[in-house]
């Protein structure tokens, strides 16, 4: 996971073995968010807070500090208005073209955004014609969870009282 917070590499993103060479990484937005997929298509996610300028530049400073993803789908979080520091379609479908091979705004209609509320169901729709690369993981019980939390360094895991 590549966030503003904090960034799994390429090898370590829970998206399935290390064989998947990380070669498509999924932006996601505010609400619109599908870690399902990311993890089903073995892309690297990217959560952006939200469709503004920074969120952008953040994406393309991952992009810089990395090697080339043949794929980067963008999924753009449509909230109505064209607020300040809001990132252009265009300036997303720029960073999107990085990719060696696929890079779109994913069910997203770029002469209507910020305004394409249809975007929320296409998106979905968009993601489910990707090549899936695995199998959905079984949900864990609350036992096995705990287990496998508790066993993390980077995490602090109190059972509750």
């Amino acid at each position: 996971m590549i966030t503003g917070a904090g960034r799994v590499g390429r090898g370590e993103a829970a998206t399935g073995p290390s064989d998947s060479g990380g070669q498509a990484v999924l932006a996601e937005s505010f609400l619109l968010l599908e870690p399902w997929w990311a993890l089903r298509t073995g892309s690297v996610p990217y959560w952006a807070f939200f469709g503004t300028e920074t969120s952008r530049a953040g994406l393309e400073a991952y992009l810089d500090a990395t090697t080339p993803y043949d794929e980067i789908r963008i999924l753009l979080f449509n909230h109505g208005t064209d607020s300040i520091g809001l990132a252009g379609a265009q300036d997303w479908q720029r960073t999107a073209a990085r990719a060696r091979k696929v890079g779109v705004l994913t069910g997203v209609d770029a002469t209507a955004y910020p305004r394409d509320f249809a975007s929320f169901v296409r998106s979905h729709r968009e993601l489910s014609k990707i090549r899936t690369r695995y199998p959905l993981a079984l949900p864990l019980d609350a036992a096995n969870a705990a287990a496998a939390l508790a066993v993390r360094k980077e995490i602090t895991w109190r059972p509750a009282i």
